[in-house]
């Protein structure tokens, strides 16, 4: 499935608080999250969440310019949503393929955005994988 069927617009991504659960196996990063991942110096971090070739050097500069890349989908593991379930307020339309859209925090969130990431993902396992 091409990233444009998933999100439609930039604007939609905005209204959503910056991200947006399409399935139980998928959550999409913002442009934004992506910059903050790609400044950051945790290389286990970038591995985990960035594909190899948006680890190279030159993304930062595609992803900046660049309205296709304005979102990453990533694949977490299971036990992700259920945190996310839990940080987060959840809409979920009654479709045969429903889209879960997160509204918004259900509790304030003064962590930066890597903090985050590594809050609801890392501490989660991927973090700790030996490969």
């Amino acid at each position: 499935m091409l990233l444009h069927e998933i999100i439609k617009s930039k604007e939609e991504i905005a209204e959503n608080k910056e991200r947006i659960i399409t399935s139980k196996d998928e959550i999409i990063i913002s442009k934004d999250e992506i910059i903050t991942l790609l400044k950051s110096e945790n290389k286990d971090l970038k591995k985990k969440l960035l594909p190899e070739e948006m680890r190279r050097p030159k993304f930062s500069e595609v992803v900046k310019g660049s309205l296709p890349r304005d979102v990453l989908v990533v694949k977490p593991k299971k036990d992700i949503q259920e945190k996310l379930e839990n940080e987060y307020e959840f809409e979920i339309p009654k479709k045969k393929n429903p889209r879960i859209k997160i509204i918004g925090l259900k509790r304030e969130m003064t962590a930066d955005k890597e903090k985050l990431i590594n809050n609801i993902i890392l501490q989660n396992g991927l973090g700790t994988s030996s490969d």
